[in-house]
C-alpha cells in the first residue's frame, strides 16, 4: 500500500531561522554595538589563560641554569594556534595522553 511521504516543508530556512531565536538575538544587538559575540568570545578564552581548575595539560619549562616554571594550559586551545604542539599533544606521541609536557633547555619567561 502507498503512503504518503512525510510532510518536509517545515524544514527550510524560515524554520530554522525560527529555530535560531538566540542568534537572531545576538546578531541584532552585535548590530546595535551592544554586544560582540567576537569579544565575548575572546574575553571567555582569555579567562581561561593560567585557570588551572579546567586545563588538562601542563608544560614544564627547564632551561639550561636548571630554572623551571610551570604553564598550565588547555590542549584545544593550544591546538587551535599552533599546528605543531596540536600534532605532539593530539597525535600518537607520549605528549598525547601526558599530564605533563617537559620542555627542556628552553629558557621560560
Amino acid at each position: 500500500r502507498d503512503s504518503e511521504p512525510p510532510d518536509r516543508t517545515a524544514v527550510g530556512p524560515a524554520s530554522r531561522r525560527s529555530m535560531m531565536p538566540a542568534t537572531a538575538d545576538a546578531a541584532a544587538l552585535e548590530a546595535a554595538g551592544v554586544f560582540s559575540c567576537r569579544d565575548e568570545v575572546a574575553n571567555r578564552v582569555a579567562q581561561l589563560y593560567m585557570d588551572e581548575r579546567l586545563s588538562d595539560v601542563t608544560f614544564v619549562v627547564r632551561g639550561s641554569n636548571g630554572a623551571e616554571q610551570r604553564f598550565v594550559g588547555h590542549r584545544n586551545i593550544i591546538s587551535a594556534w599552533s599546528p605543531p604542539l596540536e600534532r605532539m599533544l593530539c597525535g600518537d606521541f607520549a605528549e598525547g595522553s601526558a599530564r605533563e609536557v617537559q620542555i627542556l633547555d628552553v629558557e621560560p619567561s
